[in-house]
């Protein structure tokens, strides 16, 4: 009623390292009782009208510094200890989960130079391995862990070429300036037109099923 159509929530991350970026925010370290908490809840907000939001993907087990803090930062599991993080992301797709947010730094056994927003080899294994077909959500693209030395404008750029649908960004005057810069890219040919009109055309539709979901409860 008060019209909120999206949640950034839930966190899947199984945490089983040391994450001061994560610490008090995730369900358990047990893959079985996440998975299901997370698609409980999933369910029960997408039955209200409300698009959910799975994060961070592919998965955050040890995370030796917070992203907010540093810009070297990256995740060094290896594809086997990053399993039981990709089964809840599955879980939580087998659910209907509307849209899933990539993690701000690099998976080293993904791509060791890429944060994952900006990865577009992570887009490409959600796309792919995992048939994602919902929104894909950047994490904050004004954290030092993802912008490692590039602007907030770049760092947008940069994400809507890895694939990414939505942008994170917090308010304020470098909305306008980011904006800008995507209109920019697009003039110069260094981003391509219709990647932006797929991203915009991904958000719409997002909205324009929660606004019909949220009438019909």
């Amino acid at each position: 009623s008060c019209g909120i159509n999206f949640f950034l929530a839930p966190v899947v991350d199984l945490v089983t390292g040391s994450n001061p970026w994560l610490r008090d925010r995730t369900f358990s370290v047990d893959s079985d009782l996440v998975s299901r908490a997370a698609s409980a809840f999933i369910r029960g907000v997408q039955s209200q009208g409300v698009a959910a939001t799975a994060k961070h993907f592919p998965g955050h087990p040890h995370v030796p510094a917070d992203p907010h803090d540093s810009a070297t930062v990256k995740v060094t599991a290896s594809l086997d200890e990053l399993k039981p993080n990709l089964k809840c992301f599955d879980a939580a797709i087998a659910a209907g989960v509307r849209a899933i947010m990539t993690g701000p730094i690099p998976i080293d056994a993904i791509d060791p130079t890429e944060p994952s927003s900006t990865s577009s080899k992570v887009v490409a294994m959600l796309r792919g391995a995992h048939r994602f077909r919902g929104l894909i959500v950047s994490d904050d693209l004004d954290l030092p862990g993802t912008l490692r030395g590039r602007t907030v404008p770049e760092a947008a750029v940069a994400s809507l070429k890895a694939g990414v649908d939505l942008l994170l960004l917090a308010g304020g005057p470098q909305v306008d300036e980011v904006a800008g810069s995507i209109i920019a890219s697009v003039h110069a040919g260094k981003l391509e037109r219709d990647v932006v009109a797929r991203a915009a055309s991904a958000v719409r539709l997002l909205a324009a099923d929660t606004a019909r979901s949220s009438q019909a409860v």
